[in-house]
């Protein structure tokens, strides 16, 4: 296993289909989806649990709400992949992430963001698709 995608879920039920569908339909399939339902008294973790049963690789566990970190680290110590991701709930992947990671070679990894206002997106890129990443714009990125 190559990834292990974990998202931490409480009361998401308006956005965690998109999200998990964002992930399903990566180009690159060597992951798993590890969802954490913290202790959601909305539908969310029963939509979660119908993907669970239509992808091998789409795992759900429900516990105890403690907050997002500690459902990001019971999603830690149940993962299997060689490198891990975060993703919120509320926010969705384009197609290609996971192939793109695996075609380009990088120490650090940044990522811009699209918000989709309806009748307004807002792009931001972090930096150009060629620009190198050295050091020093590292530490001007971070």
């Amino acid at each position: 296993m190559r990834y292990s995608v974990i998202v931490p879920l409480y009361n998401a039920e308006s956005t965690i289909k998109a999200c998990i569908e964002s992930v399903i339909n990566q180009t690159y399939k060597d992951f798993e989806l590890i969802i954490v339902d913290d202790g959601s008294t909305d539908k969310g973790g029963a939509f979660s649990d119908e993907y669970a049963k239509k992808f091998d690789n789409v795992k759900v566990f429900h516990v105890e709400n403690g907050g997002a970190g500690k459902a990001r680290n019971i999603g830690v110590s149940l993962s299997k992949g060689e490198y891990l991701l975060y993703l919120d709930s509320d926010d969705e992947w384009e197609s290609s992430l996971l192939k793109n990671l695996e075609e380009y070679s990088s120490d650090v990894i940044t990522f811009g963001y699209k918000i989709d206002y309806g009748q307004k997106i807002i792009t931001k890129k972090i930096i150009n698709e060629s620009e190198e990443l050295n050091v020093l714009n590292a530490i001007r990125i971070l």
